[in-house]
């Protein structure tokens, strides 16, 4: 096919060191430009740089309004035949790729095998995609492509362009229309280098990252713009003569769906069944997720799900695989011994880094640049640090992430699932009469009976402060669904609006998206690049954790509960906390991670299994402990899961003080006029004085603050 109107500049090469990053702009015709499109595709690539230096490249096709840049990372065909923008063979289809297509080997098979292959110009997963999508269409290509991606495909024929996020959401993808004009790009910053710098701060994303230390999707930190959610695509088409761009968006695949089917078809072999087959699942997804031209590694904590992932890639390794582990001084957040254990037992080719308190603390200012929106887990300081450390040998790193979700891992699915139970024993009228009691009881007072328990009954009192245990303790006996008994766990302050100033009064919160445009439907709307303000129903629709598990399920019979929260957590903490904090760390040094946890057919097969196969004799993840107790005999996992979790509010009373209180000042919290000073200041005072611990509540606020400073 010929290519009207279209300029092509493949990437220049500059080294092999860093991940991709696209972007794009789509002006339907007759909307005018405040800079040509040439320019500002550069503008937005350009801020993409730390995700791609090895190269950029881009299209320019003036006649359908159209630019794509994209920024390289060269993991796969390092040769000029692995350049993007990519055109197809036939010429109808152009795409930038995001990510790796891991069974793009059996997708060019397929398409060799049936005559539909093309003559190959190379060996990248992005050639194959494109000549899949002129095989077999853009939607059925998607759904047969399996990897960790953000793909935009643009269809020359129809005028239509195509965006795609995979299946858990392991890499990102936002949009946004700006006067008819649409945008999208890997990270937020991209759009907002779009002339005007478009960027209203959107009120309630504020209040959810006070409330789960992220911003969850579809929502953004900007009122403009929204992100895709796992498996989610939207296509978007030019209305020729009316200056307008059509939105539809749909769901290609849903985790709902999957876990329902897999349900329904329980595995009832047995355990040794069970253990061999997810073996042999595992084994095949860790062998297409070590496929690279560049050096492949991978990260070990020496926790069950790292030690599983490192053990399968020696195995199938003829050489020490490389393993990277960060530690801290204080032995409390240390997990350096333990990596070093299984590193030795296993034969890699093991570094590990103990970090000082002062060392972690000078990676804070560059959280702000390195997230480019709010993000406020505190695990980020020392993902940074082990991505550092990584990528001084390695491209790739393999993690084991998404084994909690997956497999049961997190003390909630059985301490929580537990504590439900016994509630549930209980009349409600009465449990909600002993939470309305308990809160009447203030931290002051819980701090002195703490110390008087301390005094005469040493030993008695954990180390969680009394006055943090008694309001979670208030908010499980209130719960009557499980669904409020998730929240309330996962929640750092239980109601966060009340601090956004303006919720209250706005409930609202005005956006330019149409309230016909919900997010995750498959309902089409017309937008003519007219503000609107939001209905309230889009405005709360979507991005909180849980929604679609609640609405999916009837969640019956002994494990309910933690069934639950385990796909409430793939849903919602997995993707919007874990896998960004992932990615944007990796992607600062330019490493590629990946996550053979998450390869469908795993997550397929652990729904499929008895709940007794993953949470158990207060245990989580028993038939991973059974594979790895194989390969590591003798050595114990049931050490308390840290979490990469650092001394945070130590650090707050201590070193950080000086930081939070300019940043947390209610002088400056007034003038700024997005949050209450009062309640942070009452925090902050509890915390210093040692009543309660308050630091990741106050972590959220003081990663807020961070970024508005950087964004003057």
């Amino acid at each position: 096919m010929e290519d009207q109107g279209a300029e092509y500049e493949p990437a220049k090469e500059r080294g092999l060191t860093s991940m991709c990053g696209i972007a794009g702009v789509f002006r339907p015709a007759g909307r005018p430009l405040a800079a040509g499109l040439d320019e500002i595709a550069r503008r937005m690539t350009a801020a993409l740089s730390h995700r791609g230096p090895d190269g950029d490249g881009f299209l320019v096709d003036e006649r359908r309004g159209l630019a794509l840049g994209h920024r390289r990372l060269s993991i796969l065909d390092l040769s000029e035949a692995g350049r993007q923008p990519m055109v197809s063979a036939g010429g109808r289809f152009v795409a930038v790729l995001n990510g790796e297509i891991y069974n793009f080997a059996l997708l060019r098979e397929e398409l060799e095998r049936t005559g539909q292959a093309p003559a190959w110009r190379g060996r990248s997963d992005t050639e194959v995609v494109l000549a899949a999508c002129e095989a077999w269409g853009v939607r059925a290509t998607i759904e047969r492509c399996q990897g960790m991606f953000a793909l935009a495909i643009f269809d020359r024929v129809e005028g239509v362009l195509h965006l795609f996020r995979d299946r858990f959401g392991e890499k990102p993808l936002y949009f946004g229309v700006i006067d008819g004009i649409f945008l999208f790009a890997s990270e937020p910053q991209a759009l907002r280098a779009f002339p005007g710098r478009p960027g209203t701060v959107d009120r309630r994303s504020l209040a959810r990252l006070l409330r789960y230390n992220c911003i969850p999707a579809p929502h953004t930190i900007w009122q403009e713009f929204r992100q895709l959610r796992p498996g989610q695509g939207v296509t978007v088409t030019a209305r020729e003569g009316q200056g307008a761009v059509e939105l539809a968006s749909f769901r290609y695949w849903r985790l709902v769906d999957v876990a329902r089917q897999a349900r329904a078809m329980p595995f009832r072999e047995g355990p040794e069944a069970a253990a061999r087959h997810l073996e042999a699942l595992l084994q095949a997804a860790v062998r297409r997720q070590m496929v690279a031209e560049v050096p492949v590694g991978a990260f070990l904590s020496g926790g069950i799900d790292s030690s599983l992932v490192v053990a399968l890639m020696q195995e199938q390794s003829d050489r020490p695989v490389p393993t990277f582990t960060i530690g801290f001084d204080d032995p409390l957040y240390d997990e350096t011994e333990q990596a070093l254990l299984v590193a030795s037992r296993l034969g890699t080719a093991h570094t590990d880094l103990r970090v000082s308190a002062a060392e972690a603390q000078r990676v804070i200012p560059d959280l702000p640049r390195l997230y480019a929106e709010p993000f406020a887990d505190s695990s980020q300081i020392p993902v940074v640090l082990l991505a550092r450390l990584a990528r001084r040998q390695v491209t790739v790193c393999l993690s084991g992430d998404g084994g909690d979700e997956v497999f049961g891992g997190y003390t909630r699915y059985i301490d929580g699932a537990r504590a439900w139970r016994v509630a549930r024993c209980w009349p409600r009228r009465l449990r909600h009469w002993l939470a309305g009691q308990l809160d009447r009881i203030g931290a002051t007072t819980w701090a002195r009976l703490e110390r008087w328990l301390h005094r005469w009954f040493p030993g008695c009192v954990g180390r969680t402060l009394l006055a943090d245990k008694m309001p979670k303790l208030a908010a499980l006996l209130r719960a009557d669904q499980i669904a409020d008994l998730y929240k309330s766990m996962v929640s750092l302050w239980d109601d966060p609006a009340a601090l956004v100033i303006g919720l209250e009064s706005d409930a609202g919160a005005a956006s330019i998206w149409p309230a016909s445009f919900p997010v995750g439907s498959a309902e089409t709307t017309e937008w003519a690049g007219r503000e609107r303000a939001a209905s309230n129903d889009w405005a709360d629709r979507g991005g909180e954790w849980g929604e679609e598990a609640w609405a999916a399920f009837a969640f019956e019979g002994e494990g309910a509960a933690a069934e639950a929260m385990m796909l409430a957590d793939a849903l919602g903490y997995l993707p919007d906390d874990l896998l960004v904090k992932l990615d944007r760390a990796a992607m600062s040094v330019g490493l590629e991670t990946r996550l053979p946890y998450l390869d469908p057919a795993v997550v397929e097969f652990a729904w499929r299994l008895p709940l007794g196969e993953k949470i158990g004799g207060g245990e989580g993840k028993r038939i991973l402990r059974r594979l790895l107790a194989r390969r590591l005999p003798g050595v114990r996992f049931d050490r308390t899961k840290r979490g990469f979790a650092i001394p945070l509010g130590d650090w707050l009373r201590g070193p950080l003080r000086d930081w939070a209180d300019d940043l947390l000042s209610p002088t400056r919290l007034a003038r700024e006029g997005f949050l209450r000073p009062e309640p942070i200041q009452k925090a902050w005072e509890e915390h210093r004085r040692g009543i309660r611990a308050h630091h990741y509540r106050l972590w959220g606020v003081l990663c807020f603050e961070a970024w508005l400073e950087a964004q003057r």
